[in-house]
């Protein structure tokens, strides 16, 4: 048993010296119409990525760990909020050209980090957009159509296009925590211990509210 034990150390430590890592900020920008004219909004994040070398077989699994907040939008009093997906720092990735990303590690990433003019993303690579009746209460929660935010924003809002890019610019803070107040999560948190106390066939969890945890909303180191 210690021998297994040893030998899975000494392949993860192996593993790890030779994955192959990058870094950089991605900014993403959302364009709107609205009543009063054209807008934007957007969002800065930090991603670390780690690529496992060709070697490792099944083990070549890239990974991504993301620091920033989701995009936020104002849209006449109400907030619009682009959430921070699980496959939010391959979306750059995805966006490139074919022959960009049919490439070495290091070949992709000299692309990757070139890329400071906005690409534009198709639809399908969109984020999950939400808003609240009440951003005093998490469980208000909404899915918003993106080809007809104005069901849930009234007549004359529209979003017209999202881009991506590599940026300089620095990390977005303190945005998301505007729009809904600091003790947000906080509530939200306890909706969810209350809700497991009673099970996990709790109404709760038939929710939207129950899957949208701080992390969609705000990453930390």
């Amino acid at each position: 048993m210690r021998a297994y034990a040893l030998l899975f150390s000494v392949m993860a430590v192996l593993l790890t010296g030779c994955a192959k890592k990058a870094d950089w900020h991605q900014k993403m920008v959302l364009y709107f119409d609205t009543p009063d004219g054209p807008i934007t909004a957007s969002s800065v994040i930090r991603v670390d990525f780690t690529g496992a070398m060709a070697w490792a077989g099944d083990l070549n699994h890239d990974h991504t760990d993301l620091i920033g907040e989701a995009v936020v939008a104002d849209l006449g009093g109400r907030y619009l909020f682009a959430l921070i997906e699980e496959d939010a720092g391959r979306m750059i990735v995805r966006a490139l050209p074919q022959d960009k990303k049919e490439q070495s590690f290091k070949s992709s990433i000299i692309w990757i980090k070139k890329q400071t003019e906005p690409l534009e993303l198709p639809m399908s690579l969109w984020p999950r957009m939400v808003t609240f009746k009440d951003v005093k209460n998490p469980t208000t929660v909404e899915l918003v159509d993106p080809a007809n935010i104005a069901a849930a924003f009234n007549d004359g809002f529209s979003l017209s296009r999202v881009t991506i890019q590599v940026t300089e610019e620095p990390l977005t803070k303190g945005r998301v925590v505007a729009a809904l107040n600091s003790a947000f999560f906080r509530d939200g948190a306890a909706m969810r211990k209350a809700a497991l106390s009673r099970g996990s066939n709790d109404k709760y969890f038939e929710f939207l509210a129950a899957e949208l945890t701080r992390n969609k909303f705000i990453r930390e180191e």
